[in-house]
C-alpha cells in the first residue's frame, strides 16, 4: 500500500492541476471580461504543475521515448496556466 500511496497522490495533483489549466484557458477565450476565477485556476495550474514538476522531476524526466506522452502530460498545466493568464490580462 505504501507504494501506491505516492503515485496516487501524484495523479490527483495531476489532473487537478490540468483540470485548472483547461478549465482557464477555456474560460479565458470564452470570457470578454476578467474573472477572478479564470485568475485563481491559471496560478493553480502553474504553482501546482510547477511544484509537481519539481517534486517528480526524476520521474518525469526518466520517462523513456515511448512514454513521451507522461512527461508531455506532467508538464503541460504550466503553460496552459501561463496561456490563460496572459490572455486573462489582455481581457477588459
Amino acid at each position: 500500500m505504501a507504494f501506491f500511496l505516492p503515485l496516487v497522490i501524484f495523479y490527483t495533483l495531476l489532473l487537478f492541476s490540468l483540470g485548472a489549466g483547461i478549465l482557464a484557458c477555456v474560460g479565458a477565450f470564452r470570457s470578454r471580461r476578467r474573472h477572478r476565477w479564470i485568475l485563481v485556476a491559471s496560478l493553480l495550474a502553474i504553482f501546482v504543475g510547477g511544484w509537481l514538476n519539481y517534486r517528480y522531476q526524476a520521474v518525469l524526466w526518466s520517462a523513456t521515448s515511448e512514454a513521451l506522452w507522461f512527461t508531455l502530460l506532467g508538464v503541460a498545466p504550466v503553460p496552459l496556466g501561463i496561456v490563460s493568464l496572459v490572455r486573462w490580462s489582455l481581457l477588459t
